[in-house]
């Protein structure tokens, strides 16, 4: 079982040994799933948790997987010519070269974090000899081989990146400025 991913109203649960992911509906509550027999086996077979569900610039559905050798794996929900849903691969970018220039690093642990609109984030990390976890956040835009360096740490202990809204309890409405928060009224 994989934590749920929001995308166009719907959670979505991948269930790796069972070769699907559940669709919740959160409008209607109804539950379907999504067959993954049409993504290679070796996904399938090892039930990749790194594997993440979000959706594309055009918002279309998306499930994508970074490899250990940098290259980012991408399907895109789609027909065949029976009409039947599958999972389509796209071209699978290297970003090793990027990654590489940005950090200086040719090994570490790279992961999708969330995909949302197209716009992926990946986090990298990375055991330096004498213990130090050094550990980076990217941003990178489907269809396209750039990567753009978020933040960078250095960490004696595990650290854990993660991507949140900005509470609006901490958004004020700076009346002198013209500006208006949503839902500060």
């Amino acid at each position: 079982y994989g934590a749920g991913t929001l995308v166009n109203g719907s959670v979505y649960c991948p269930f790796y040994e069972d070769s699907r992911v559940i669709r919740i509906n959160t409008a209607t509550m109804d539950v379907s799933s999504l067959d993954l027999r049409s993504l290679p086996s070796w996904i399938i077979d090892y039930g990749q948790v790194d594997f993440i569900v979000g959706d594309t610039k055009d918002g279309e559905l998306c499930m994508l997987y970074a490899s250990d050798d940098f290259h980012l794996h991408v399907w895109i929900r789609g027909v065949d010519g029976d009409g039947i849903g599958v999972w389509v691969q796209q071209l699978i970018p290297s970003l090793s070269a990027q990654i590489e220039r940005t950090t200086g690093e040719s090994e570490g642990k790279l992961r999708v974090v969330q995909a949302r609109s197209g716009c992926v984030y990946l986090y990298m990390s990375c055991i330096t000899p004498i213990g130090t976890q050094r550990c980076w956040l990217f941003y990178h835009s489907l269809g396209t081989t750039e990567i753009e360096l978020l933040i960078h740490g250095t960490f004696h202990d595990r650290a854990y990146l993660y991507i949140m809204a900005w509470p609006p309890c901490l958004i004020g409405d700076d009346e002198g400025t013209g500006h208006e928060v949503e839902g500060s009224h």
